[in-house]
């Protein structure tokens, strides 16, 4: 009882120091006592005072400070020495532990040194096995109170056993199945066929997981079996996202992770799960008993927990110098996926209803989803060069993705600013490294962002013109470069959504976007999904794949003006010419291969052409290709016959004359053009971090090759014949890309029946299924001169609907050459009229022929084979469309909106003859 007396008097004692010194002083250490008064830095010599020993008793010690008079009007300052201070559940602050604006409470790291605060325990015991593996157990583990997804060893992020070590399996097919209707169905949520050996039943295989990487995202799932003979991976549950397995390519790529068997590489691991053990494969040198290895036992660090409703803010608080570490993520035993940008991932550091919080030189590293939230409700929080690295997913998130009913609930006004963000996605690759949504009059600024798999800054959460809450946001000064890696695609270096008035993108640096290349989509500015008001202006984007700009998804009321886009792999931009106006001005544009232009971008202008609306402003700018002006078209047309439909006509092909533009040196060189065009001069020296030398040099510490243009695929004709015998009942033939599968929809090779042989190919409808025209097939020929022919043999069945097309790789539908149309009861017609009625239920051969290529005369024959043998020909049919020259794409398409089904057998396409 007396040495509980003498230990509250002295932490008493210790707060009047406190006040006495005027200095409102905490000190933490790890070598600290809880029961100590915190007052002074060091434990004294008798061991009976000295700095506090956890952050959650200094919170606490804080609490009770603020009973005493006019403390709240004191600065409260929170030392942390240096050290790990281990968490073992996430450390919350709420509005009574907040600060004021003239007297903040600052946790910050003791001068010179560097306080971690750490959700991971340490793994030890270590011992080499005989096969040099180093194994420990874990107690823990094996009663089943712990189990951890990550493991850290000296300091670096270790992988976890999987197969293959390096780039992926891919799915071999689909498993057919009959859905509640008695139809035949892919099962395409759930289970897929894998080569043979690339899976095995291994030992603990419910501890698998299968993850899959679609276009812009992957997903996590838990096996629930294996099946050798059959080769069928089945999940514990079903992909729930709207897209489905093998929608994006036909041999979608996985990985097999968490496999015990996978462990044969140096730096992986594994935890079996009914023992406890842990394996782990060491790197060169690493020895077990100074190896320092950190598994996270949490999925949450920090918590600033606010309620914005009740008015009730966490608020003025600041974390300087403080390095956040070893948070995990969580398996959900039905898996783990996110629409896009991985924002179901977990994060580290969350909060809501913050107001004036602030996290400055802080470092967090070696997460399992997102560094930091300002989620619902936070107000003027500032992140702030902070070293955010080694993340499962992404780095910085701001709002969230249901737009708030109440404006208290709205984040806004809050800054990202001069942050070094890089190294992420290696659990949830589709991350980004900022990501505001739903969120208002934020100041994104002087980030540098590299080393991610997917979009560099994401801004905005609808697809659409709906009413949203982001708007005025300004993204300037960042450096964004090395991004998606071939990893993920459909990305931006800066990637938008929603309309958003006041927002402005501008003199942001972005280079090296490189997607996968299917879809090989990859662009330096991406305003997406009818994205609306954004000023783009002082820009300067170079390298990458699809091109420095896209806004085609309707995007409308643009100001693009001033920047530069240059050395883009296959296009430079890809526009949209919208009934609300946009305005492109002022820009330079160089290029060295590829098209000026996407091709599909000439639909809206030629939409506009024919409204006779306003085609919006697109002047003074300068174009350059290094090969000479011959190689710049503007879609398909000359600069002259551009400009005679209201473009450029101020604008020049001339060489801009940059210094050193291959090396990322784009000052001009003196006689340079663009004074004629009015454009300044981009002063890019204040772009990325800013301040003290070291940190503004930090990323020269990483090293990226030279960058050199990828080629551009080579488009080589190819002959089409397709008898579907060398493919597998249930699987689609190589070179045909099917979409719509979905809803009961279905295209694949059936054993049914065929004209001869066993196979043919199967198309099933499904009245589920939209648009009309889904399912559907196509081939990509890429035929541009000469005669040539399809021909197939089609079974029709009463309720059928579809037409067979052929199309350029122009704007739609002028795109469109030979169409022909075929129904349920037997009817082939063109442009709606009827040519002949065939039997259905029966084999017959159709045979279409044209010739193409500049100047073709934009007709085609169509001859048809009845049963019976009669054969009936048609002369002189026109094409749908007077725009196609050549044969990028032909397809079938089914448009019955019933449940029906027809079949197609040897299937041509195939140049005959080159033209006379």
């Amino acid at each position: 009882m007396k040495t509980r007396i003498i230990l509250q008097l002295l932490i008493l004692c210790g707060f009047y120091n406190l006040f006495a010194n005027n200095g409102l002083v905490q000190y933490v250490s790890p070598s600290g006592n809880d029961k100590w008064s915190g007052t002074i830095a060091t434990a004294n010599r008798q061991k009976s005072d000295g700095p506090l020993a956890t952050i959650i008793e200094a919170r606490n010690r804080i609490r009770k400070l603020k009973e005493q008079p006019n403390v709240v009007s004191k600065p409260i300052t929170v030392y942390l020495r240096g050290g790990i201070y281990r968490l073992n559940e996430p450390f919350e602050l709420n509005s009574q532990d907040s600060g004021s604006p003239n007297a903040p409470v600052v946790y910050c790291a003791y001068p010179g040194e560097k306080p971690i605060i750490s959700g991971g325990m340490r793994i030890k015991g270590w011992k080499k096995d005989n096969n040099g593996l180093f194994v420990t157990e874990i107690p823990e583990v094996d009663s089943g109170k712990l189990y951890f997804n990550q493991l850290f060893v000296n300091g670096e992020r270790r992988t976890r056993a999987r197969s293959p070590n390096t780039n992926w399996f891919r799915i071999a097919g689909l498993v057919m199945t009959t859905d509640k209707s008695g139809k035949t169905v892919p099962r395409n949520r759930d289970a897929f066929i894998f080569k043979p050996g690339d899976i095995k039943n291994w030992k603990n295989i419910q501890d698998a997981n299968i993850i899959l990487f679609h276009s812009w995202e992957n997903s996590i799932h838990p096996i629930k079996s294996v099946n050798l003979e059959s080769n069928l991976v089945e999940f514990a549950a079903p992909l729930k996202e709207w897209w489905t397995i093998c929608y994006w390519e036909k041999n979608q790529r996985y990985i097999v992770d968490n496999i015990f068997e996978g462990l044969d590489e140096p730096g992986e691991w594994y935890l079996e799960r009914t023992t406890g053990k842990l394996y782990y494969y060491p790197m060169k040198g690493e020895k077990p008993e100074t190896i320092e290895a950190e598994a996270p036992v949490v999925s949450e660090l920090i918590l600033l927990k606010g309620e914005p409703k009740e008015e009730k803010y966490v608020s003025n608080i600041i974390f300087r110098g403080i390095s956040f570490q070893h948070i995990d993520w969580v398996r959900n035993p039905k898996g783990n996926s996110s629409t896009q940008a991985a924002v179901e991932s977990p994060c580290a550091i969350i909060a809501d209803g913050a107001a004036n919080c602030v996290f400055e030189k802080c470092e967090i590293a070696h997460t399992g989803g997102y560094a930091i939230w300002i989620r619902r409700g936070c107000r003027g929080c500032k992140i702030q060069q902070t070293r955010i690295f080694d993340m499962g997913a992404g780095g910085v998130r701001v709002g969230e993705c249901d737009i708030a009913k109440d404006d208290r609930d709205e984040s806004s006004g809050n800054v990202v600013y001069n942050n070094h963000i890089y190294d992420g996605g290696h659990i949830f690759p589709g991350c980004v490294a900022i990501w505001v949504a739903q969120s208002s009059s934020n100041l994104i600024s002087n980030n540098e962002i590299h080393n991610m798999f997917y979009t560099g800054i994401s801004v905005g959460w609808n697809w659409n013109d709906a009413t949203n809450r982001t708007h005025h946001n300004t993204i300037q000064y960042n450096h964004i470069h090395h991004i998606v890696n071939g990893v993920m695609s459909d990305a931006g270096g800066i990637y938008t959504l929603g309309v958003s008035p006041g927002s402005i993108i501008r003199n942001n640096v972005i280079h090296d976007v490189w997607p996968y290349d299917n879809p090989d989509f990859g662009w330096g500015i991406y305003l997406d999904g009818t994205c609306a008001m954004y000023l783009v202006e002082s820009n300067v984007v170079y390298y990458t794949r699809s091109g420095g700009l896209m806004y085609n998804n309707g995007g409308h009321e643009h100001i693009i003006r001033n920047n530069i886009f240059a050395l883009n792999a296959t296009h430079s931009i890809w526009q949209f010419f919208e009934k609300r106006p946009n305005v492109f001005s002022n820009n330079i544009v160089l290029m060295t291969q590829g098209e000026l232009f996407k091709p599909y971008g000439e639909a809206s202008l030629k939409e506009r052409i024919k409204n006779n609306e306003s085609l919006g402003v697109w002047d003074y700018n300068i174009y350059w290709h290094t090969a000479g002006p011959d190689h710049i078209k503007f879609f398909r047309y000359t600069f002259e016959e551009w400009q005679k439909l209201g473009f450029d006509k101020h604008s020049y092909i001339a060489e801009p004359m940059f210094e050193d533009p291959f090396n990322g040196n784009f000052k001009f060189k003196k006689g340079s053009s663009y004074p004629l065009i009015g454009f300044k001069p981009i002063d890019v020296s204040n772009v990325g971090l800013v301040g003290d030398k070291e940190w503004r040099q930090e990323p020269l510490k990483f090293k990226y090759k030279k960058t050199v243009l990828p080629p551009l695929p080579v488009k080589v004709p190819k002959n089409i014949s397709e008898d579907f015998e060398g493919t597998s009942s249930g699987a689609v033939p190589d070179g045909m890309t099917v979409n719509g599968i979905e809803n009961g929809a279905a295209i694949y090779v059936t054993d049914e029946r065929a004209v001869s042989g066993k196979h043919s190919l199967k198309i099933v409808d499904s009245k589920e299924v939209k648009p009309s025209w889904q399912p559907h097939f196509y081939y990509q020929p890429g035929f541009e001169s000469g005669i040539v022919e399809q021909s197939f043999y089609i079974w029709l069945e009463p309720g059928n609907e579809l037409f067979t097309e052929w199309r350029d790789d122009t704007q739609y539908p002028d795109s469109v050459g030979p169409s022909i149309q075929f129904d349920g009861n037997g009817n082939i017609k063109h442009k709606g009229k009827i040519l002949a009625t065939v039997p259905v239920k029966n084999w017959v051969y159709v045979s279409i022929k044209a010739q193409i290529g500049k100047n073709n005369p934009k007709t085609f024959s169509l001859t048809i084979k009845l049963p019976d043998s009669k054969v009936l020909t048609f002369d002189n049919l026109k094409f749908s469309g007077d725009k196609c020259e050549q044969v990028h794409w032909v397809g079938f398409s089914s448009t019955a909106v019933e449940n029906t089904t027809f079949y197609i057998d040897k299937l041509e396409i195939k140049t005959t003859q080159k033209p006379k």
